[in-house]
């Protein structure tokens, strides 16, 4: 390492990373049993100052069987905390899978400096040791999962408008429009060594739902045909490899990596966003179209019977409302952002408003919103291809459990997906997109 970039490292008070990407466990990697992971953390005065001195009041209990991580609450007589571990393989595919254990080093830093942006929408970070890949964080006591609250039909009151707020500020305020150039590409240096967690997506959602791999996973046989059409699909193939070309080359804002309804918690004070071991620094408009093609994959999922729906439910108009007042609260967010704190090299002020030029830096900042919305389109398409078509599942449409019923709301799923990425730069409006969407809905053929 140069000693340039130690210096650099150093200002941004970043931890050196040790182990990225290999895929053989560090000699220090250890399985903590609820007993070790006590004794290490009553060394911690901000833990026992929640869960008390008395470490034989403290109790040990699983909060997530998840693929990556290992995630515990620990109760104390005073409080609870909640502790994340990565694993160092990816549990569903066993051992032979390694994956990145330094994920949760740049977790860390992404929380961290989203927090910095959207305050109360993550998880306090109370202690964290990267030598252990550990992380302790604030229990979210009486917080949700927005699938959940989704897959039962609940509604959360203000939810696109938070959502909005939170992929507004995060996106401005980490990327070039308010960092100098030097500080944005510093940031993106930061993050670039979880690149094991980058090729794991690129792999999934951009490769593997258009070729033959042998853990891709559909509803067999009746997506037989339309999964064989996507692997032969040249137009198709040479659209989704642009936007791969933007996810892997295009560093120009912090991203979430990987945000769906099940890293989001829902409380009654307002959401919280979590696992953050994706993030990286990608394409305006990623975390966007991440977000919607969840959002979209369950608005199909509440037909239960495709063959006999006439019309959008009242949940799925909720839905609908949900992701046109989250464009619309990010477009006015992101407007008052572009107004009073372009502080960045990005059309700088001096050239616009400094001028009096104030008409070309609005037909600036509504080219910039335009694009955003095109890459969110594009990217909400990969998200639903992949997750019908590749590794991963959709819970969402685990209420459906006739396959062949299934099988109808999942190609029409994939059909719109289909449309979004081939069609992404057509869109004048978030209306746009959610009208093409109860289209395939409903079951009509847009194709040209």
């Amino acid at each position: 390492m140069t000693a340039c970039f130690k210096l650099c490292l150093a200002d941004l008070n970043l931890v050196e990373v040790k182990y990225v990407n290999d895929s053989t466990t560090p000699p220090n990697y250890q399985l903590l049993n609820h007993e070790e992971l006590i004794s290490t953390l009553s060394a911690v005065p901000q833990i026992t100052a929640i869960l008390g001195n008395d470490t034989t009041n403290w109790n040990v209990r699983e909060l997530s069987g998840g693929n990556l991580n290992l995630v515990h609450a620990i109760d104390g007589t005073a409080g609870s905390v909640c502790v994340k571990r990565s694993l160092p393989y990816f549990r569903a595919l066993g051992e032979s899978s390694p994956m990145p254990l330094d994920r949760i080093v740049f977790e860390h830093r992404a929380i961290r400096e989203h927090a910095r942006h959207t305050p109360n929408m993550l998880p306090q970070i109370l202690y964290f040791d990267a030598d252990l890949f550990l992380m302790v964080m604030e229990y979210l006591d009486g917080y949700t999962e927005l699938r959940k609250l989704l897959m039962t039909s609940k509604a959360c009151s203000s939810l696109g408008e938070q959502l909005g707020d939170y992929l507004a500020r995060t996106m401005f305020l980490t990327s070039d429009l308010a960092l100098s150039p030097s500080e944005r590409r510093l940031q993106a240096a930061s993050m670039a060594g979880n690149w094991g967690m980058f090729k794991w997506m690129e792999e999934l959602s951009y490769t593997d739902p258009y070729t033959h791999r042998p853990r891709n996973s559909w509803n067999s046989p009746y997506l037989d045909d339309i999964a064989n059409e996507f692997r032969n699909d040249g137009l198709l193939k040479r659209a989704v490899s642009r936007l791969k070309e933007k996810y892997m080359a295009d560093p120009a804002v912090l991203v979430h990596g990987d945000l769906h309804t099940d890293s989001i918690l829902v409380g009654e004070n307002g959401i919280r966003v979590i696992d953050m071991e994706h993030s990286f620094y990608g394409p305006f408009g990623y975390d966007f179209g991440h977000l919607l093609g969840h959002l979209f994959l369950n608005y199909f999922s509440q037909n239960k019977d495709a063959t006999t729906f006439k019309k959008q439910t009242p949940y799925q108009s909720w839905i609908v409302d949900v992701i046109q007042n989250l464009w619309r609260h990010f477009v006015t967010e992101f407007t008052l952002l572009w107004n009073t704190s372009r502080t960045g090299g990005s059309y700088p002020i001096e050239l616009f408003e400094g001028c009096g030029d104030l008409e070309s830096s609005t037909l600036a900042l509504k080219t910039f919103v335009q694009r955003t919305l095109h890459n969110a389109a594009g990217f909400t398409g990969i998200e639903m291809n992949r997750r019908i078509l590749s590794w991963g599942d959709v819970p969402d449409f685990e209420n459906i459990e006739d396959a062949y019923c299934r099988s109808i709301t999942e190609r029409r799923c994939l059909n719109f997906g289909r449309y979004l990425i081939l069609n992404a730069n057509r869109f004048q409006d978030i209306g746009e997109v959610t009208r093409t969407a109860e289209a395939f809905l409903l079951g009509m053929d847009l194709t040209d």
